[in-house]
């Protein structure tokens, strides 16, 4: 069973200093966003304070070794729902780099931690909702899953995309599911294209995304064959570790209809999204990842008292106010020379 948490999980082509920069401006931003309807203190985040109001502790940490490897964390504490939120995002740069395109890694986790007593059904893990710093660093950076995009909205493929989505979703180190939609033979395509939209739009982070247009719909399904087809509007889920020459195997790959979209897109676009964040929150990490924590335990002397009075302050507060209560079988060869130009 998978807790409420959010995840998302990818590697960038940046150089670490970029890539640094780049998330303390989008933290930055998100935090303002933030501001305008909690009180957080962005003039203390300048100064680079922990504190940045009355149960909001942000710390920092960054590290790096002498083989090259650099990682920068932020960990944001809000006190609040029972218990607190914590905010976690990770850039790591190994020093040895599988690619160019895996030259840093971005780690970003937002859940909740109850610490008031209640009933069994209250204790209930509380959801997280897509950040907003999660769709502002898929557009900030071309974040990627091996071979694929991860986009904050679904990519529009037409018929020159279709072989390099086809190996994408037939690609062997594709981590995350890849959901690709079909374009609708009644409805006209811009109409159905925000339809999607608003299907998906809890999958960001979580999958990669595809619209198909309809001439490439048409070519798409008579590449993969009736068993992976996706016909008129219906939207599947191709999940990591797919053979498209298996057609046993198709099952495990979900159809939703156009007729249940339709009928309830709410309801869609949560039935979407259930594995793809289950997948994430409950996966293991990428190699890269896997020997690090959220928590950011090490800063410099400097700072490490006014940090710990801050954190012994807000477990008081928390304490007194919660204690109470077909075709491709085989890997194509010439996908290894798509990834080479993407």
């Amino acid at each position: 069973m998978s807790s409420g948490r959010y995840r998302a999980v990818f590697h960038t082509a940046l150089h670490p200093a970029d890539a640094v920069v780049t998330a303390t401006r989008e933290l930055r931003i998100w935090l303002v966003a933030k501001s305008r309807h909690e009180k957080i203190d962005i003039d203390a985040y300048d100064a680079g304070q922990p504190r940045l109001g009355e149960g909001i502790v942000l710390l920092r940490d960054t590290k790096s070794s002498g083989d090259g490897t650099q990682t920068s964390k932020w960990q944001l504490r809000q006190q609040k729902d029972g218990g607190y939120w914590l905010s976690s995002l990770v850039v790591h740069s190994p020093g040895r780099h599988a690619s160019d395109e895996e030259r840093t890694w971005f780690w970003l986790d937002v859940e909740h931690v109850r610490t008031a007593s209640g009933e069994v059904d209250d204790r209930r893990p509380t959801r997280a909702a897509l950040p907003g710093i999660a769709r502002q660093l898929l557009a900030a950076v071309d974040a990627r899953d091996h071979w694929a995009y991860l986009r904050p909205a679904p990519e529009l493929i037409r018929s020159h995309g279709i072989e390099d989505l086809l190996c994408v979703l037939t690609d062997e180190q594709r981590r995350l599911p890849a959901v690709v939609a079909s374009a609708h033979g009644e409805i006209p395509f811009d109409s159905w294209k925000q339809t999607i939209a608003k299907a998906t739009r809890y999958l960001p982070g979580l999958a990669s995304l595809y619209i198909l247009d309809p001439l490439a719909a048409r070519e798409f399904n008579d590449a993969v064959g009736p068993s992976y087809e996706i016909r008129n509007g219906s939207v599947r889920t191709y999940l990591p570790d797919l053979d498209l020459a298996i057609d046993e195997d198709a099952g495990r790959h979900r159809v939703l209809s156009e007729a249940r979209l339709q009928s309830d897109l709410p309801r869609s676009a949560h039935l979407l999204t259930a594995l793809p964040r289950r997948l994430a929150a409950d996966g293991r990490l990428p190699d890269p990842l896997n020997k690090l924590t959220r928590t950011t335990v090490t800063f410099g002397a400097s700072s490490q008292k006014a940090v710990e009075s801050t954190l012994h302050s807000e477990n008081r507060n928390l304490r007194s106010k919660h204690s109470r209560p077909a075709h491709f079988g085989l890997r194509w060869s010439r996908c290894v020379i798509v990834a080479r130009r993407a």
